[in-house]
């Protein structure tokens, strides 16, 4: 699968040519899509994404990390991102971190997103909870998780993590009414045909002294594919325990 501005376009055109409304509203129509972003890498990448998405209609949740070592998200030009990410009629939620940089857990890391977004945030997802495990609800209450039951199991949840996506969209599309898509803007907007080749072009929007970050992040997005099903099962079981 080639990642490219083009594909995207023709994936939400055919959700749309299928009856889908995308929109992080009117979630009872009969078919409604909701476009999730989790913003990884960059924000400037983000924004490119937002832009083209407003001018389709489309209205996007932009889960945002506070505590990242690629984006800060405190420095005037990512403050700005996130402002245009609100005036392009996007939802701000928090990319949540279990494992932080900065140590900042679940509450400050939300209260630093809010600070730099100036709205009142709702809600957020998860870092690589295959990974880490899934964030106690104890922790998050007030807040509502996007890996939640009525967005993951009510309706139908694809992804194209790790640049590799579990299940092929057109056929979720022809076959479900109602499905949650996490893409992941940097992904689309770099355009790029296996992870080897993002991490390179990921570089050429970083300094020198980010690429080891890079390349250990394609590593680890490198062995979670050939660990997929392990590490499935598990999250499996810590969202049923959290």
């Amino acid at each position: 699968m080639y990642f490219s501005v083009a594909n995207f376009i023709e994936q939400v055109n055919f959700a749309r040519k299928n009856g889908f409304v995308i929109s992080k509203d009117n979630l009872q129509m009969s078919k409604s899509l909701i476009m999730r972003h989790d913003v990884d890498f960059d924000l400037a990448c983000a924004r490119e994404m937002a832009i083209i998405e407003n001018s389709l209609g489309v209205n996007a949740v932009y889960c945002i990390m506070v505590s990242n070592p690629l984006y800060d998200v405190t420095s005037p030009s990512n403050i700005q991102y996130i402002q245009d990410l609100i005036s392009l009629k996007h939802e701000i939620a928090l990319h949540y971190d279990s494992v932080p940089h900065k140590n900042l857990d679940f509450e400050k890391q939300m209260e630093l997103l809010e600070d730099v977004s100036r709205v009142k945030v709702k809600y957020f997802s998860q870092h690589q909870p295959t990974l880490q495990g899934f964030v106690s609800k104890s922790d998050t209450e007030g807040y509502i998780s996007l890996y939640d039951k009525q967005f993951t199991e009510d309706r139908k949840y694809i992804s194209d993590s790790c640049m590799f996506p579990r299940e092929e969209y057109y056929e979720v599309i022809k076959f479900h009414k109602k499905v949650q898509y996490l893409v992941h803007p940097e992904f689309w907007i770099l355009g790029a045909s296996n992870l080897l080749d993002f991490g390179t072009k990921l570089k050429g929007l970083h300094s020198f002294e980010l690429h080891k970050i890079i390349d250990d992040s394609v590593s680890v997005m490198q062995e979670t594919i050939k660990n997929r099903k392990l590490l499935d099962a598990a999250a499996d079981r810590n969202m049923r325990m959290s």
